[in-house]
């Protein structure tokens, strides 16, 4: 007679492992998704920042030209001396 073999069942444990395993899976990947969302907004919200600062930019050095050469120079005497005012009060 042929020897029998014993067919085990699943066991608790080996079960409760797939789970767990699973569970891991799921918590990495929407961990994984949510980092990558946040970068994009973080991406997109950059741009947009770098965009406006471009054009305030832009914006004050077209009307920078449009003055004559005289309140021209008054203008940028003032930033000049706004700016040093502010540096040595960061000193």
């Amino acid at each position: 007679m042929p020897a029998r073999v014993a067919l085990s069942k699943p066991n608790d444990s080996a079960r409760k492992g797939c789970v767990v395993d699973r569970y891991k899976r799921i918590l990495t990947t929407g961990t994984v998704v949510a980092a990558t969302v946040a970068i994009g907004y973080l991406l997109i919200r950059l741009r947009s920042t770098n965009s406006l600062a471009n054009a305030t930019v832009d914006r004050f050095e077209a009307e920078l030209r449009a003055l004559d050469p005289v309140a021209r120079a008054e203008v940028v005497a003032r930033l000049s001396s706004d700016a040093v005012t502010q540096v040595k009060a960061m000193i």
